[in-house]
């Protein structure tokens, strides 16, 4: 009997005001900075990609990203 084990990624999703729903499970690293009072968030996801977010969808994709981290433990 051959065990196979299958490792499926789960989905930690935001919804940004002017973007939609975002999936944040391919997110490689964040990069956030302020430009004249306004949060600005890189997002650069596993395959290289680099997206920019600014002001509430920044916003948003941080706190799901910290509650995402949160559950974890």
């Amino acid at each position: 009997m051959n065990l196979v084990v299958v490792n499926a990624p789960s989905v930690i999703s935001c919804k940004t005001q002017t973007r939609g729903w975002i999936n944040l499970t391919h997110v490689r690293q964040l990069v956030h900075i302020y430009h004249q009072k306004t949060l600005i968030l890189l997002v650069i996801w596993s395959n290289g990609d680099r997206q920019v977010f600014r002001g509430e969808d920044a916003v948003a994709i941080i706190r799901s990203w910290e509650n995402a981290n949160k559950m974890k433990g």
